[in-house]
């Protein structure tokens, strides 16, 4: 079943999002839409997709990745990837819930723990029980 992912047009004026090269814009703006994005905002990612798809160098991936994860934005962990703020910008009924908690339940301990270090700052926490 195809996905289809909305991006508010303001995000080209959200003051994070602003400061980022253009480099890194691709790099966020990939992982919001990437084909492999789920309802919670967490997903298995391997680094070489990364590369492979935005055309952008492994090393550089890694570099930026690093930044979102000090911005607290994004959690890269063991080939999965974390948005923190992705379910705050979803519509939430009871199926989206229900996908959000399928979703997080399957995703893996050690990204969970990561998300957990954020403590309440991230969405997602409430959905990890």
């Amino acid at each position: 079943m195809p996905k289809h992912r909305y991006i508010n047009t303001k995000i080209w004026s959200d003051n994070w999002i602003s400061n980022l090269d253009p480099v890194e814009k691709l790099l966020f703006l990939y992982l919001l839409t990437n084909e492999r994005t789920e309802i919670c905002g967490i997903y298995e990612l391997p680094l070489k997709y990364m590369a492979l798809e935005t055309g952008i160098e492994k090393e550089m991936v890694e570099k930026i990745l690093k930044r979102f994860y000090e911005d607290k934005k994004v959690i890269y962990v063991d080939n999965w990837v974390c948005i923190v703020n992705f379910i705050k910008h979803q519509i939430i009924n009871p199926s989206v819930k229900e996908g959000i908690n399928l979703c997080v339940r399957q995703s893996p301990p050690s990204l969970l723990q990561a998300v957990e270090r954020l403590g309440t700052e991230s969405p997602i926490f409430n959905y990890i029980i």
